[in-house]
């Protein structure tokens, strides 16, 4: 995959990941730090660990007038400016099939598909966060307040990125098979500013 060489930009995207995220936590448990309050939930597997989600990446970037996004395979340690196993840069210029590439990777079964279970994405300019857990098949978006969250909902809209309440509601996989534990701790810390 064509790597973006590391710049300013990078930097700044690896640092809104370090300041945002609190690895040593697990879902259901919060793992957002800071002042991040509005939380939308979409499935994993349907458009991270795919190829659509570039075009995505792409229109999150261009809403907030981003540079480039970090995205960190969250199960390895990562220095910021060593983009390979753990850590990747995209932008603009980043197309669907090199981003298959870097999931199927090389040689079989070594991509990233095989290698990870958390996953944060991050820009430059860090309006938005997504956090992902592989092994529960959750993704979540993270804003800071209520008018970034608005800037972005047609986008998230078209994901079906969605309160955790209507997730719940909608009562598909992974969200309709939550343990009470699950249930209780996700809706515990990341439900309190919902609103559909």
């Amino acid at each position: 995959m064509r790597q973006r060489p590391f710049d300013e930009y990078c930097k700044r995207a690896f640092d809104h990941i370090s300041a945002s995220i609190l690895m040593d936590r697990e879902l259901p448990d919060q793992v957002f730090k800071g002042e991040w309050k509005y939380f939308r939930f979409c499935i994993f597997d349907d458009w991270i660990l795919n190829k659509r989600f570039i075009p995505t990446l792409h229109k999150l970037l261009r809403i907030e007038g981003a540079d480039v996004a970090c995205m960190w395979n969250a199960k390895q340690d990562a220095s910021p400016q060593v983009a390979g196993a753990s850590l990747v840069y995209l932008d603009s210029d980043t197309t669907p099939e090199e981003y298959d590439k870097l999931l199927d990777g090389d040689v079989p079964a070594k991509g990233w598909f095989y290698d990870f279970n958390r996953f944060v994405c991050m820009s430059d300019v860090g309006e938005w966060c997504i956090f992902g857990h592989r092994l529960e098949a959750i993704g979540i978006f993270g804003f800071r307040d209520e008018h970034t969250l608005q800037k972005f909902s047609p986008t998230l809209e078209m994901i079906r990125a969605v309160p955790l309440t209507t997730q719940m509601e909608w009562g598909g996989d992974p969200f309709g098979r939550l343990i009470p534990k699950w249930s209780e701790g996700l809706l515990r810390n990341y439900a309190s500013q919902d609103k559909k």
